[in-house]
């Protein structure tokens, strides 16, 4: 990479600007990994440009590669037991996920996280996994919008308290129910990340 192609990448015309427009650009970054339903393809496509960003700062000040030590603590979510504790191991790795990406110095370090939330995300969906057959559709579910974490916790209450705790019996609800339509849109996601 030239020195030209380093400052365009940075949209700067100094040296003086690098550090300044470096943050703003990556803050950008932070935001949209951070507050979008984590698609592999895109999410690897955005990695890679971000890549070239701490490339072009590290060419233009020449500076030392740091090195950041990983210290993220994620639970197995293949250990858990039934859908509440299963949605709540998936919420803590997530948190601490993208907690980390946002205090994150190092392109390796902020990859590694985002890579892993893509995993989590993964294992959360092959929990929810509904089984869906081509053709079946529930009216109104789009696999990046998710539904607000308090009302799922709410839906979870009610499940148990009819006597059901696995996602098996997610299958028992009506279509409308709200779990069930989480259920749906991870089978969906699931489905499409495996056709990409």
């Amino acid at each position: 990479m030239t020195k030209e192609e380093a400052l365009h990448l940075l949209q700067v015309n100094s040296l003086e600007e690098v550090e300044y427009s470096f943050d703003d650009l990556l803050f950008e970054y932070k935001s949209f990994f951070v507050s979008k339903v984590p698609f592999t393809k895109l999410f690897n496509s955005k990695l890679v440009a971000l890549e070239r960003l701490f490339e072009a700062k590290e060419m233009l000040l020449k500076g030392e590669n740091e090195v950041e030590e990983f210290t993220v603590e994620l639970e197995d979510l293949s250990q858990g037991i039934g859908v509440e504790e299963v949605f709540r191991m998936f919420g803590m790795n997530e948190m601490n996920l993208k907690l980390a990406m946002t205090k994150s110095k190092t392109f390796a370090h902020f990859s590694r996280c985002v890579r892993l939330l893509v995993d989590n995300y993964k294992k959360n969906a092959m929990y929810w996994s509904l089984g869906i057959s081509d053709g079946v559709v529930l009216e109104q579910v789009k696999m990046s919008v998710e539904p607000d974490v308090m009302s799922v916790y709410e839906e979870i209450k009610r499940f148990h308290a009819m006597g059901l705790s696995t996602s098996i019996e997610i299958n028992q609800l009506a279509d409308d129910n709200l779990l069930k339509r989480e259920a749906f849109r991870l089978s969906l996601w699931s489905k499409f990340e495996e056709n990409v």
